[in-house]
């Protein structure tokens, strides 16, 4: 397989004009400047395909270029017609003014950050061009298959082929209409890996960023060093991105920090702030994917409990205690009437009925608390992470003492608590976490982006009690070399080179059979004998075959179409769970052969891809029976390699 880093690398920034320019632009019609914008651009930018894809479905107009250009053209336009009717309320939302020595240590931070976790992502991926052999990931890559083959990214039905086989109408396709923009039918596989890449190196960590210069604008290094600290972490982005695959929901979740920071500054300010920018930014948040609303959800209940705090706090100062008290009492009663509300839509939506394994609430939130990423293999140990979790707790007091602050603390909390639901037992509470499938994974993951805020508080309150204490205060030079020394400790702990924590082995054990968790759906002989189907096989060439075979991965790697391209759950409708089970007696079902002709499989464009499998995938997913042996006959070898081979279909000729 031919893995061509430049074309990749080409990719890779095409990604970031396609996100950053439309959105700051627009953000900048409406008086943003400096990081607020910077961070909140990109989700402007996906909150612009995902209303915009939806309208240019309903005109019949395909999704490309051409579309995505004119859509945000609309929006520039929109948001500058905005700024003239309103003009009072020009005035900028920007983080105070920096002096030029802050501004360039975040700029060597973001740099250090990302160039950390590219030493992750190169040697864990090698080849840009190889797919990600997760279920997820093979879902997500085949919807953008359907997208472009369709023209459709709208979310209200546009990869409904592969994505809505229970008929509701709705799945979040903002991320893969972002990946249609750059891929071809034949490159879906790099563009899917560079656009992660540009989530896990770019956005979060900008956004990370904006929203520490908001919870601790006071800090000298606590912006600068998050983004390192961040790459310090193996859940997010290397397990979530590069090992599971969940695109759209790191998506949403790498724009968080943004958005967040941006409501924040903008609730401070009070007036004159450009809400509709904001709103934009929301709604591109939530259009990458719904479980979005439930960290809003969590975001505000935090904020409005803060509030009540501040209240309460000032009333005490007063000697109004009793009041105090009682304002406490009732946000108690308040936040149980919420959890209580929570617990019930949450348990309605169609999330709920994910099936997870029960555990214990303690032991899921003291894992969340210690910040232990999950642990499936071997060469993981469960203690890690020891002295990024003295700064995380040296950060969350801090936090809890400042009125700028608490509200970040308070959400990380609560989001503890609720991976602690998660991974406990079935019930009301855990149907808290219908949000996110009930998934501890993601809950970790967005215990993370808060969590690393707090670490870097507290970097930032060592350092400066250890320059006080070698009484050099607000000395630059004697403050970088502790923070340096710190970060080092941190980084000897954690996976940057830490060779029982590599983090490069998270993202290995999606691209690389020697480090899965299960039999890979291909290995590398396989995936070059895939490529080669491309010109081996006619134009218009349909393939059938078990997904848990190479077959799934046949229409994300060549020109040609895969029958039953999704490994279990939706997406899988009823003709091609016959196949699955029925699939063996082709020239003696009829049926069999009424299913391919409808798929275009007939008039010898129909190909058989067989290959031996293990019978499950990742301990879930069963091989379909119907594909267990090449049939009798009603077909003619065509090619192989290995244990795979493909088979022209005579039977339905």
């Amino acid at each position: 397989m031919i893995g061509l880093w430049a074309p990749a690398t080409a990719l890779f920034l095409a990604m970031i004009a396609l996100l950053w320019i439309p959105g700051g632009a627009v953000l900048a019609a409406l008086g943003f400047r400096g990081l607020p914008a910077l961070a909140l651009a990109p989700a402007v930018t996906a909150g612009v395909v995902g209303g915009g894809a939806v309208v240019a479905s309903w005109l019949g107009i395909a999704w490309g270029i051409p579309t995505f250009l004119g859509l945000c053209v609309v929006a520039l336009v929109v948001a500058a017609a905005l700024a003239r009717v309103r003009p009072r309320v020009a005035r900028h939302v920007a983080n105070p003014k920096q002096t030029p020595a802050p501004a360039l240590l975040i700029a060597a931070g973001l740099i250090i950050g990302a160039l950390i976790q590219l030493a992750v992502v190169l040697p864990g991926m090698r080849d840009p061009s190889l797919p990600v052999q997760n279920r997820d990931a093979i879902f997500h890559m085949n919807a953008v298959h359907v997208l472009l083959a369709t023209g459709d990214a709208s979310s209200l039905g546009g990869i409904s082929a592969s994505a809505d086989s229970a008929g509701l109408g709705y799945y979040p396709a903002v991320w893969h209409a972002l990946v249609a923009l750059i891929a071809t039918p034949t490159s879906v596989t790099t563009a899917t890996n560079m656009v992660a890449a540009v989530i896990a190196l770019v956005v979060w960590p900008i956004g990370l960023v904006a929203l520490t210069t908001v919870v601790s604008p006071h800090s000298r290094w606590a912006a600068p060093t998050v983004p390192i600290l961040a790459a310090g972490f193996a859940v997010f982005p290397p397990a979530v991105m590069f090992f599971h695959g969940q695109w759209p929901f790191g998506l949403s979740l790498a724009l968080v920090p943004g958005v967040a920071a941006s409501i924040v500054l903008a609730l401070r300010r009070r007036a004159s702030v450009q809400w509709a920018g904001i709103a934009l930014g929301v709604v591109g948040m939530l259009a990458a994917h719904p479980s979005g609303a439930g960290v809003l959800g969590v975001i505000a209940v935090a904020l409005a409990a803060d509030w009540q705090v501040r209240l309460a706090l000032g009333e005490v100062r007063t000697g109004a205690v009793r009041r105090a008290a009682l304002r406490l009492v009732g946000a108690g009663v308040a936040l149980l009437g919420a959890v209580a509300v929570g617990a019930t839509v949450a348990s309605r939506a169609s999330f709920a009925g994910f099936s997870r394994v029960e555990g214990s609430r303690a032991s899921g939130m003291w894992e969340a608390l210690t910040l232990q990423v999950l642990v499936p293999y071997d060469w993981v140990p469960s203690e890690q992470n020891i002295a990024l979790v003295l700064l995380l707790l040296g950060g969350a007091v801090v936090a809890l003492r400042s009125d700028a602050a608490r509200w970040a603390a308070m959400t990380w909390v609560g989001f503890v608590v609720l991976t602690g639901l998660a991974t406990g037992p079935e019930g009301r509470l855990r149907a808290l976490t219908a949000f996110w499938y009930k998934d501890e994974v993601r809950l970790r993951a967005i215990v993370v982006t808060f969590a690393v805020v707090l670490c870097a508080i507290g970097l930032d309150a060592l350092v400066r009690r250890a320059a006080l204490a070698l009484r050099r205060p607000d000395s630059l030079q004697v403050e970088a070399a502790m923070a340096a020394v710190v970060l080092l400790v941190v980084g000897s702990s954690t996976g940057w080179w830490h060779r029982s924590l590599r983090h490069d082995q998270w993202v290995a054990a999606g691209y690389h059979s020697t480090f899965m968790a299960a039999p890979p759906l291909a290995d590398a002989e396989e995936l070059q004998f895939i490529e080669s189907l491309d010109s081996l096989l006619p134009p218009g060439s349909v393939v059938v075959g078990d997904p848990l075979s190479g077959a799934s991965l046949v229409q994300v790697m060549t020109r040609h179409e895969s029958l039953i391209p999704v490994i279990g759950g939706s997406g899988t409708g009823e003709d091609q769970e016959y196949l699955m089970e029925h699939f063996a007696a082709l020239g003696a079902d009829p049926r069999i052969c009424e299913i391919l002709e409808g798929a275009g499989a007939g008039g010898g464009l129909g190909f058989l891809y067989w290959d031996t499998t293990d019978g499950v995938f990742l301990g879930a997913v069963a091989a379909g029976p119907g594909f267990a042996e090449v049939p009798a006959s009603g077909v003619e070898y065509v090619a192989g390699s290995g244990d795979a081979s493909v088979w022209r279909i005579t039977a339905c000729d």
